[in-house]
Parts: structure tokens; sequence; C-alpha cells
């Protein structure tokens, strides 16, 4: 059909739309933005004209095809639908704009911006927007005083409304065209004595399945009463099922086909056992005509008095749901297709000239077969529009069935709407809108390929929603949409463009500046053309851009303002032979699910200079043939995930590589470490992983990193599994050769499983490093790190056999120690027992950072004196705080967080009867804290009860996290007047989270 069935099925998709809008207004934070922005009865009332409006949908959606009043109703309730939507939509994206710049991503710092609350208040006038939207609905509620629309609730009586005329078994054949080799295997298919049917099933089930108007109805019919079909059998019935299944009332018609006449008989058993015994031992054919329930407890139940029959029985069905004839049949489906043009020529001229004497009006022979193309090979199509021009010999009427809109057709006669349309109204409420959108034809052999991309523009637009609280994810449940659409007919779907979705194929002219200020609420974008060269920066503004798919265009780079589309899942840059550059930050659009550069064809962009996939992280593989790509100098992959996506062999012929921020060692050829030798541009960031793969050390000496003079961070990465399976001493060996030259700032080992480090990590002439990571790594001993004179931040996590930090940690002697560290930072080392050699005097540390190291003693922490900053965490069987903090005269922060079995923050040596019950003590300093504490943060520590008064007056800062204990004592229990409050109502910045539960009294 055309674009005006199109706009049928859109329209009529309003009712899909409304719910998302009910979704939305119940949403919590619409809710809250109500409340704060006093809108919640305008909200309200809103609601409330949906659900009437709602109510009227079902009659509109009936009345339409015959009342273009009804048809402009529907279409400015559609406007209207889509500007509540957008409403909806943009008050989600400043949400999540709020969101995301509040947030730094990595290192990179961010400007501050106002809270999403303020910038409502400031700039989206939500009450007024909501009025306005509500007052344009209820103008639609007083035209329907004029349109008379009736209330329809969805029910059985709204279905039998929509049912197609009854069909029976009697056909004229002389005005069946083209079906000779369907009948035939139909016919094979029920006469044939070879059985599939299991050993207890006496009849087997023939599906024939296709979509509305294509002649399954008359296809059965030929086959029920072929002579062959006749003498087979004794006994033949024919039931016409459709939409409205009822068990009885099949059964009925069932027992009244077999029986040759009325029943009067209304009990479900009775009738029954009627058709029971009129069956019994006889061979029989039952056609069950347009069958649409899927269930297959319903079926059984239907068909069980028919197991009496002897075997070789058959049962026909028809149906337009392929999940029907797949649930039903016991033999293959046969698909019916459209009639070939010959075929449909015949029966048009059947149907259109008097006596087929189509010779006698050569003028309007051609416009003839210009009508029978648009049908498709869709004999009711042919059969109609033959039947609307039978007997009319004017040109004129002619030309205009050939040039009309299907709205435009005479009603009478005219059977294509209603056989297309209940189709569409036996959709679910999910699917009509997903139909309605679908711009290509889906079938069998294209389902892969066009489905998947037609699944991303259906979740552009919002169509797929999650189901619940399941973790499925949308693509899945898109393809499941799509299965059902599918299953349920093999139709053809059309393109509906709207304000939403935006297509400009093969596109000769520059894209206008202001043309995504005009349209911004854009879902869906997809231009294509060699002479768009270039996108205006205008295409930021598209804030609900959730599609962008520039294949075959002559875009040479995405413009800066495409990292604003914060909303954006999929990106599409197939075949964009001219595309130089992606901009470093689309690593911001943490929306990103999908970003296809196409690996067929990435090869061929030879002027490609940089390729950005740092958040993709469902990324599996690169483009064999990268190295291809010579002009690449820049290839961005996300350091910080595990990811299992390898380099391609022969990366190290791309030698104006500059970046290439990681390189998973392979043992193929041309995946060896030793092709980084000629990447001798390589700078800032540089991560070698699968370093395990590594067997021959030459190729590491080849790696030649000594002579990378900018790469100034470096991640040396070996896995942790298969330990065993190592060669001894190779891993020293690789180690050694892989030094870096000295310009680096930034080093982490992880992995790592040597016995000891070479000697070049802690050697002085490192002089620029000022960071060092060692993570999973199975050594005995440090490096000396005292040696390196800039060093600033010190991280060693999961040393799984280091048992103590002693002064050759520090160097051997020629060194004072370190310069000032800023952190020093130990984290799940279950063996660590003891640091020593900390004294303040040499060492100069100001922050340290302990978790997860249960056998570590404390006594070394007292010579900190320089320590400003403490964190302890992850101590499960810490009942007090280790003695002698007091001591840590500098100490100006500490955090204890996830310490379950601390009860106190005084020092475990002093009496336990300090407190009076208020806090007070008869002791100075019963703490074993320093008074100089400015910054308290307790986390997860749910037993503790009290907080040392002597701090109370000092502290400038308090933040209390799931501490419930203090909760009910500073705040619950302070509401009731004992004073409490008033002990920490001298700090200045408090912070309580946390939830107090009277279970804890």
């Amino acid at each position: 059909m055309d674009s005006a069935t199109s706009m049928m099925v859109a329209e009529a998709a309003l009712s899909a739309l409304f719910q998302r809008l009910f979704d939305t207004l119940a949403l919590p934070f619409f809710k809250r933005l109500g409340f704060l922005f006093g809108v919640e009865k305008e909200a309200k009332k809103l609601k409330s004209t949906l659900l009437r409006i709602e109510e009227l949908l079902s009659d509109a959606e009936e009345r339409q095809i015959k009342e273009k009043s009804i048809r402009l109703w529907l279409s400015e309730l559609k406007h209207i639908a889509y500007d509540a939507e957008d409403i909806l939509d943009e008050l989600a994206y400043i949400e999540l704009q709020s969101k995301i710049e509040a947030a730094p991503i990595q290192t990179r710092k961010r400007k501050p911006v106002p809270d999403f609350f303020s910038r409502l208040g400031s700039n989206f006038n939500l009450g007024s927007r909501i009025k306005e939207i509500r007052e344009r609905f209820d103008e639609l509620v007083t035209e329907n005083n004029h349109l008379h629309l009736r209330v329809i609730r969805h029910g059985p009586e709204t279905e039998r409304l929509r049912m197609r005329p009854p069909t029976s078994s009697f056909v004229d054949e002389s005005i069946v065209f083209g079906r000779e080799a369907d009948k035939a295997k139909v016919v094979r298919l029920l006469t044939s004595e070879d059985s599939s049917a299991s050993d207890s099933s006496i009849h087997e089930v023939v599906p024939i399945c296709g979509m509305g108007g294509l002649g399954k109805t008359t296809l059965a019919q030929l086959a029920y009463n072929d002579e062959h079909v006749v003498k087979h059998f004794e006994v033949k019935s024919w039931v016409y099922v459709s939409q409205d299944f009822d068990l009885i009332k099949l059964t009925k018609a069932i027992a009244e086909s077999v029986l040759g006449k009325k029943s009067d008989l209304t009990n479900l058993d009775a009738i029954q056992v009627s058709i029971k015994e009129a069956l019994k031992e006889k061979r029989f054919l039952l056609v069950l005509d347009d069958v649409w329930n899927e269930n297959c407890n319903d079926w059984d139940a239907l068909l069980a008095p028919l197991m009496v029959g002897a075997r070789g029985s058959r049962i026909l069905v028809t149906t337009r749901n392929q999940r029907v004839s797949s649930n039903m049949g016991t033999v293959p489906t046969h698909f019916l297709q459209g009639l070939s043009d010959e075929d449909c020529w015949s029966l048009f001229r059947r149907r259109a000239f008097v006596d087929e004497n189509s010779d006698a009006h050569p003028d309007l022979v051609k416009i003839g077969k210009e009508i029978v193309n648009k049908c498709n090979g869709l004999p009711l199509a042919v059969k109609t529009l033959g039947g609307l021009l039978r007997s009319k010999v004017n040109v004129v009427e002619w030309e205009a069935i050939l040039k009309s809109e299907i709205w435009d057709l005479p009603e009478e006669g005219n059977d294509i709407l209603p056989a297309l349309r209940l189709s569409y109204h036996h959709l679910p409420a999910h699917l009509k809108r997903c139909f309605a959108y679908c711009g290509c034809v889906i079938n069998k052999g294209s389902f892969e390929v066009e489905g998947n991309g037609l699944i991303l523009r259906w979740m552009a637009q919002g169509f797929i929603q999650p189901k619940g609280s399941t973790s499925e994810q949308m693509e899945d449940i898109g393809r499941e949409y799509l299965a059902d659409l599918v299953s349920s007919n093999i139709e053809d779907f059309y393109c509906l463009k709207s304000l939403r979705t935006l297509s400009l194929s093969f596109y000769t002219g520059n894209i206008p500046a202001d043309l995504f200020i005009k349209l911004r609420h854009i879902r869906t974008l997809q231009l294509s053309g060699d002479h768009i060269t270039e996108l205006p920066e205008s295409i930021g503004d598209l804030l609900q851009l959730r599609y962008l798919n520039l294949s075959d265009s002559g875009i040479e780079r995405l413009p800066k303002s495409t990292t604003r589309l914060y909303n954006l899942q999929t990106l599409i840059l197939n075949n964009c032979q001219k595309l130089v550059e992606v901009p470093e930050s689309i690593g911001d659009l943490l929306q990103l699910r999908y970003i296809d550069l196409s690996w067929g064809n990435i090869q061929r962009l030879y002027n490609l200079q940089t390729l950005t996939l740092d958040y993709c992280e469902k990324l599996v593989e690169l483009p064999s043939d990268l190295s291809n790509l010579v002009n690449l100098r820049h290839l961005s992959l996300n350091v910080f995930t595990q990811s299992t996506v390898s380099i391609p062999p022969r990366i190290g012929t791309l030698k104006g590589l500059q970046t290439l921020s990681r390189f998973n060692v392979g043992k193929e050829i041309g995946c060896g470490v030793n092709e980084l030798k000629d990447l001798i541009h390589l700078r800032r960031n540089l991560c070698i992983s699968e370093l395990e793969n590594v067997v021959n050390v030459e190729e590491a000496k080849l790696a030649e990193l000594k002579n990378k003079q900018k790469i100034y961070f470096l991640v040396l990465r070996w896995k942790c599994d298969d330990v065993e399976s190592r060669q001894e001493g190779i891993e020293e060996e690789v180690l050694n050769a892989l030094q870096p030259s000295t310009n680096l700032k930034s080093l982490q080992i992880e992995g790592y499983c040597g016995v000891r480090f070479p000697t070049w990590l802690g050697d002085s002439s490192f002089s620029n490093l000022t960071e060092v990571c060692l993570r999973k790594c199975r050594c005995r001993l440090l490096p000396p790190f005292g040696r390196l004179s800039s060093l600033e931040r010190l991280i060693l996590g999961n040393l799984y056999e280091l048992k103590k930090v002693g002064r050759e940690f520090y160097g051997d002697g020629t060194v004072t120690g370190f310069p000032p560290l800023e952190s020093l930072s130990f984290a799940s080392m279950p063996d660590l027992e003891e640091l020593s050699g900390l004294e303040s005097d040499i060492r100069p540390i100001r922050a340290i950072y302990i978790s997860n190291c249960s056998k570590l003693s404390f006594s070394s922490l007292r010579y900190l004196t320089s320590l400003s900053s403490l964190e302890i965490s992850s101590f499960p069987n810490m009942t007090s705080l280790p003695n002698g903090l007091q001591h840590l005269t500098s100490l100006e922060s500490l955090g204890i967080y996830c310490c379950p079995e601390l009860t106190s923050l005084y020092d475990v040596d002093l009496p336990a009867t300090l407190d009076d019950g208020l806090g007070n003590s008869n002791y100075s300093n019963p703490t074993c804290l320093p008074k100089g504490l400015q910054r308290l943060s307790l986390r997860f520590c749910p037993k503790i009860h009290s907080l040392p008064e002597e701090l109370l007056t000092t502290l400038r800062s308090l933040y209390i996290m799931d501490c419930p204990l203090l909760v009910e004592k500073y705040l619950v229990l302070a509401e009731g007047g004992n004073g409490y409050r008033c002990k920490i109502s001298y700090i200045p910045n408090i912070n309580f989270i946390g939830h107090y539960h009277k279970e804890n009294k």
C-alpha cells in the first residue's frame, strides 16, 4: 500500500504513545518536579484528560477510514501527543546532562554547571508548558461534541466489530488464477498416505500461512473441493474461526458442520460427544479458516474430540500468523506467495473488462498494467481495483484510480483496507508504533541484515521499553518485537517520516546551518550522498538524537558539537571514505551503545587519521586489514577495561601512529611485541597487555621502548590466570627488556609473577617518574623507590607474597629518602605484617591509604609526624583504633571505612569508664586521635556509638555514612531535647547519610 496506509497505522499507534506518556508521568523524578514547581495539580489534570481521550481512540481508529474529519482529529492529536512527549524527553535530557557534566570523566576537569532543578527553574518554564499541552488536549475533547466519538473499552465486543465476513467452502474457480502449483502441493499434503504424525496422533495439521488478501482462503477452498480430496475423505467440515476464539462456539460449529444440521446443544461435553460419535473411525478433513489464536492449550481443548477419527485424517489451517502455523502444524508450513505479473493481469482483466475484452480498449491497457504493478502480487488488491473500474471506459477515471491515495478510493466494494487493518488491530499495543514506523520490507531472507538496523531506529524513537527490573538489553527486546511482527504478518512495512525522523538519501545540496535548530526533536537522523562533506555545528542542538547514520556520505569529520549528543545510542559511518577524524571526546557520549565504522569498508579509508573507540565496551573485533590505513595516526582504545579486542596483525607497518593506547600481544605472526619497534612516533599513553604471550626475550628487546621518548604513561600487564604454566624466569627477563624511556611519568605493572624486579625500576635516572602502581604481582621484595626523586604517588595492591616493607624499600643508604611523597597506598595485601623505616625526618609522607591488610601492625605509623591524611578501610576484625595516632601532630584528615566491629575511637589501652554518658571525660585526651584533626569521615562502621567530645569543637568537617548508632545519638535522640545535637553544632560542615532503624535501639 502507499503512504496513506502508513498514515492510518501511524494515527492508530497513538494508544501505544499514550501509554508511554502515562508511564513517564508516573516516574518518581516527574512527580518530584511537579511538587517542587507547583505543577502537581496541572499534571494530574493532564493525566485525566489523556485518559478521556484514550477511551475515544478505538472508535476513532474504526471510523477514520470513511470519515476525513476523524482522520484530521487524529492527526492533530498525534502532533499534540508528540509535543507532550518532547517536553518529557527534554526533562530527561536535562537531568542526564546535569549528571554527566557535574562528574569529571577520568582526569579531565569540568566547569561547574547549574544543578538540574535550578536549570529548570530558570529556563524550562515547566508549569506553563504543561498547561498549554493540557489545554490543547482539552480542545480536542471539546471537538468530540461534533464528531460524536464513542467511548469503547477493549474487550471481546471490540474484537467482534473488527472481524471480516465469515467464509465458506464454496469457490468460483473460474476467477482464480495462478494457484495451480499451490493447489497441487496442498492436495498432496492432504491425501498422502505417508504420515509424519506421532504415534499418539491420528491426524496431521497442514498450515497455509500468508499475508491478508493473498488468497489463503481461496487456496483452501480449491483444495477442499478437489476431486481427489472429495474421494479421499468420508467426512469434510469447514469452520470459519477468525479472532473471536470461543471454545463452545467453535466446538458447536464443528459439530454442526460434521453432522450437517443445526444443533441445540449448549453443554460443551455434550457437543464434544456428538462430534466423537460422528467421526469415530472415519477419515475426515476439517478446515479451520483464518486462525489467530496462538494458545496451544486452547487448541488442544478444541481438537480433543477429533482424536477418534481414522488414521489419515487431516486438519487444514489458514492463518496470517506464523506462530500459529508453527504451533499447530505437524508438517512444514506452506507459505503462500504473491501472484506473478502475468496472473495478476489475467485476474485484473477478468474483473475490469466486460467479457475480458481488453483489446477493445488499448488506451486503458497501459494504465491497467500500471495499476496492477502497484498491487505487488496481492490478489485482493487486484480484484478490488479491477472491480472498481468494471464497465468504466473513461481514461480519466482509470488515471484517478492509478494516482489516488487509498483514502480516495470509493468506499463501496473496497475490501483492501479492512483486510490489511485486521492484521494491524490484532497486534499488541507495544508493537503498533513499531509497525507504523517500519521503513523497510522485512522477510525471512533479510531478517538479520535489515532487522537489526530497524531495531536501532526503534530504540532511538523510544518504542522499546525495558521490562521492569529485568536486565535484558533493549536490543534483545527489540528482536522479540521484530520476531512477533514477522511471525504475525509477512506483509509490507512502509516508512513513516515525521519530525522525529529525518532521512535524506543521496542528498545533493548543502545542509542548511539552521536545519537542526528548527528540527530539535529528531530522534533518528540519516544522511547520505557524496555532496554532504560537512555538517553544521547545530547538529549538537539535537538533544534527543539517539540514532545517527552518515553512511555513504562525503563527510570528512564530525563536528565537535556531536559530543554533546548525550542521548546518542547508535553511530554508523559505513563507507565514509573521506572521513579523517572522529572527535576524541566522543567518549563523553555515555549512552552510546553501538558504533559501526564498517569493518568491511574501513580498510579503504586510506585518509583516516583518527579512530577513537574508547567507550565501545561491546567491541569484539578490529578489522584484520587495519594495516591498510597507512595514514592512521591515532588509534584509541580504552586502557581501563580488560578488553579482549586484539590489535590486528602487522600494526608495525603503520609507522605514522602517534596514539596506540592499547597493544594486546598475540602469539600469531605479526602480533608480537616486536611490532612496536618502528612505531617511533608513539606518544602519551601505551598499555601493553597479555605479556604472558612473550616467550622470546629478543622480541621484547626489539620493541625498543627505551627509544620512545614521548611515551609518558606506560602500563605493562600480564594475565593473572594459569600462572603455573609460565616458563620460569622468562618474565623477569621480559620486564628487564621492556625498560622504558627515562622521560616516563607514570608506570603501572600488573600481573607480574617474577621473583624480583629489574634494576632499572628504582634507578635514579627515572627522575621524571611521579607515579608508580604495582598490582597483582607475586614479589617478596620491592624496588628501591627511594631513589626516584620526583615520585609523588605510590600504589601497591594485591602483592600477595609481600610480608614486610623495610629499609631496602627506600634505597641503599646513599639517598636520604623520598621527596615529599603525596600519597602511599597499600591495598589487599593479606600477608603484609610490617612497615618499618618510616621515620618522619627522612620520609616526609603526606597521605597514607591502607585497605584490607588484616595482619599489618600500625606501630610504625606513630613516627609519621608529617602525615596530614590517613584512610583506613576494610579491617573486619578491628575493634578499636591503633595506639599512638595521637602522635600524628600534622594529621588533619582521617577516614575510617568498612570496619564493622569497630566500637570506639578511643585508645584501647585507656580505661573503659571514661564517658559519663554525655561524652564528657575526666581525662584531658582520652582519644588516640590528635587534637588538630579537622576532617573526620566514618563510613559503614555500624558499632561506633559516640564521638570524642574534645574533637567536636575543633573539627571543620564531619561526614557520617551508614553508622546508625551515631545517627541515633546525634540526630534522632536530639529531637527529644537531650542536647546531643548541640555537641556537634560547632562543626561548620556536617553530612549524615543513612537511616536509623528502631531495631538498633
